[in-house]
């Protein structure tokens, strides 16, 4: 397969196939932060010998991904350092049909489409064989790919492109659009095609010689433009100053509308040409079209235009060390201020031990049902008109609570409250509802 060193999907070129001899404490890089390491990518086959030259070898009639490390999974995750890990006295081996690309959009742009591993069947089978001599790897070399005919494997991508793998060298696929069961006169896969209207794809994998795999079938709808993103300059900014938004979609020769009412955007509406400032507050919303195409999921996005006077909540700060959220109205708090966004990284506080109190208006943009989510570490709680609508109090890690109010248009109390005792500390409150996506709560519409 690919090495001497490591390789993953679409970080692989400068690995060539070969065959090579490493022992397992080479196979793993030493990463300052222990992370995921030794893949090592199109393997044909890979033994696991010891000093004597026996042992298994793991094959395939299809090339696959493998790594075999002295450490778990758990402990590269747990170890913050290369002194945190102790190699076990075991090999882990790990054995994959297909392993993503590097990377999680942590501190720079998320992988390439293709190279991402989406939640699908797939069809994958390997062969432990054993090994007893250097004549048994020899073995290995001649023996080839098995003559097992597996299922391929059928994926179309947001831009309509039909892709299909068996990843065998000696197979071939045979494919039809129109719902019919391939043969050997059916159309040979030989690179992705774009397939826009709705279709039943299926598709045979098969081996010279004779054998054949079972039908692989999907059915495609129209396939749709992808959802365009709505970007703004700065997060907020406070009149008369404006905010310049700009609306990307990645078809290429997409038509996208938008609107600035909080109307659901048509053909019709405004089109976006270049990017545009806006002067006053906006819930702006986009959406894109193209010929043959279903037209793209609505997106929307607050436009935080602010006015310094009277947006923002009236914010009071809290020390003292409990265990659930205390009755901040029986207490003194050492601070006031005005938070115009309900986040830690923004006011000033001690590490440990302190609470906030977020305390103003909510206008509430259409009358409907509005879900409001809580994730905080460790207690926190949402009020809307003095009632309890998320309660997420007491000692925990960081999680989820949530909790659905009906609202009518026009102005709301709400109180968000906070606390943190030790450890890490964590807190986020978002909002959903008529016209408006899951986000968190748009400064917008938060008033002292």
């Amino acid at each position: 397969g690919r090495g001497p060193w490591e390789n993953y999907a679409d970080r692989k070129s400068g690995s060539p196939v070969g065959r090579y001899d490493l022992s397992v404490s080479q196979m793993a890089e030493p990463y300052i932060k222990p992370q995921e390491t030794g893949g090592r990518q199109d393997i044909r086959w890979a033994a696991l010998l010891d000093e004597k030259g026996s042992g298994f070898a793991v094959l395939s009639d299809t090339v696959f991904a493998f790594s075999a490390l002295p450490y778990t999974s758990v402990q590269l995750a747990k170890a913050k350092h290369q002194c945190d890990l102790y190699p076990n006295d075991f090999v882990t081996l790990s054995v994959d049909y297909l392993h993503r690309g590097v990377g999680n959009a942590s501190c720079g742009p998320e992988i390439l489409s293709a190279y991402e591993v989406r939640s699908q069947p797939w069809h994958f089978g390997f062969s432990l064989v054993p090994i007893r001599s250097e004549k048994d790897l020899d073995a290995l070399e001649i023996r080839g790919m098995t003559a097992h005919a597996w299922l391929p494997d059928i994926r179309r991508d947001d831009l309509g492109w039909v892709s299909m793998r068996n990843r065998s060298s000696a197979a071939v696929i045979r494919y039809t659009t129109d719902g019919t069961i391939p043969n050997t006169a059916s159309p040979v896969y030989s690179a992705p095609f774009q397939q826009i209207q709705a279709a039943t794809i299926k598709a045979k994998t098969f081996i010279p010689g004779g054998a054949e795999s079972d039908v692989e079938s999907v059915d495609f709808g129209r396939a749709a433009v992808i959802t365009p993103e709505i970007r703004t300059n700065v997060p907020l900014v406070f009149e008369p100053k404006s905010i310049t938004v700009q609306i990307k979609t990645k078809n290429p020769g997409a038509v996208i509308t938008y609107t600035t009412n909080g109307e659901a955007p048509t053909l019709y509406s405004t089109a976006y040409i270049d990017p545009f400032k806006l002067e006053k507050a906006a819930i702006v919303k986009a959406r894109a079209f193209q010929e043959n195409y279903e037209p793209s999921e609505i997106v929307s996005m607050a436009v935080n235009v602010l006015d310094e006077t009277s947006n923002g909540l009236i914010t009071s700060y809290y020390r003292g060390d409990w265990e659930r959220l205390p009755d901040f109205d029986a207490l003194t708090p050492e601070s006031k201020s005005v938070a115009f966004e309900p986040q830690l990284s923004r006011l000033p506080h001690a590490e440990d031990n302190f609470g906030f109190v977020f305390q103003g208006s909510l206008d509430v943009p259409k009358s409907g049902v509005y879900m409001f989510y809580l994730n905080s570490d460790d207690g926190s709680k949402l009020l809307i008109k003095d009632q309890v609508v998320v309660n997420n109090d007491g000692l925990h890690g960081m999680q989820w609570r949530s909790g659905s109010a009906t609202l009518a248009k026009g102005t709301a109390p709400i109180r968000i409250e906070f606390f943190e005792r030790g450890g890490g500390e964590f807190f986020v409150v978002e909002m959903e509802g008529p016209g408006l996506d899951r986000q968190p709560i748009p400064p917008m519409l938060l008033f002292r």
